[in-house]
């Protein structure tokens, strides 16, 4: 007979969101930090069963999956700030989503938080700062 325990629904999705969001943490729970699993409220079962799922190989390919998707919200949306980022975009996207961490999963919301990110980042770049500027004002007259 199977027992199964009861969780805490908003502790343990709080805690498998963090994880799947944020390589790293997987990279660092492994490595046997788990302090960060203290900032939720979750009980014994509850931990080992977060630590258990962060030792699972397709753990990296649920980062993947999550990574795509928000990567593919500021492709469609923002393709010429993508373009202009050139090899500043990987740790533009990272940084971004460390800063921005929640997505409401719709692209406009995310284009334009991400436009906002760069003009700040790269303000000594004229030229991207216009791209970002020119990006946000097109998303913001299309939902006016």
């Amino acid at each position: 007979m199977i027992r199964w325990l009861p969780i805490s629904l908003d502790g343990f999705y709080s805690s498998l969101a963090a994880l799947i969001r944020d390589p790293g943490l997987i990279r660092r729970t492994r490595s046997g930090d788990h302090d960060w699993l203290l900032e939720f409220d979750l009980s014994f079962a509850e931990r080992e069963r977060i630590l258990v799922m962060a030792g699972q190989a397709g753990m990296e390919v649920m980062c993947s999956l999550y990574r795509s998707n928000r990567l593919a919200a500021l492709v469609d949306t923002v393709p010429a700030i993508i373009r202009a980022l050139g090899d500043r975009l990987e740790s533009t996207v990272s940084d971004f989503w460390a800063v921005n961490p929640g997505s409401d999963l719709q692209f406009r919301t995310e284009a334009v938080a991400f436009c906002g990110f760069v003009r700040q980042r790269y303000a000594e770049d004229p030229a991207l700062t216009g791209i970002t500027v020119d990006a946000e004002r097109s998303l913001n007259s299309m939902y006016e």
